[in-house]
């Protein structure tokens, strides 16, 4: 469940567990794999950036605060 989101508050409190990137793979099992494996780490990938509507680059450093407590944040990689 999203706790908090800095750019759409309208995901607090829902379940995120089924999202997928911009290629229809599911988004959360290797962000908290990542997370798991090491504590920390990145992840890249391709989402819908809401600002351009356009499918991009992203990149997520993920950390694992708990059992399964994770906070990440991501960026995107606009093109060069």
């Amino acid at each position: 469940v999203m706790l908090a989101h800095g750019g759409n508050q309208d995901l607090v409190g829902r379940n995120v567990v089924d999202a997928k990137d911009a290629d229809g793979k599911p988004l959360c099992p290797p962000l908290v794999d990542t997370a798991r494996q090491t504590g920390q780490g990145w992840y890249s990938y391709s989402f819908m950036n809401p600002h351009t509507g356009q499918a991009e680059p992203k990149h997520t450093f993920v950390r694992r605060l708990g059992d399964d407590f994770y906070i990440a944040c991501g960026i995107y990689q606009p093109d060069s």
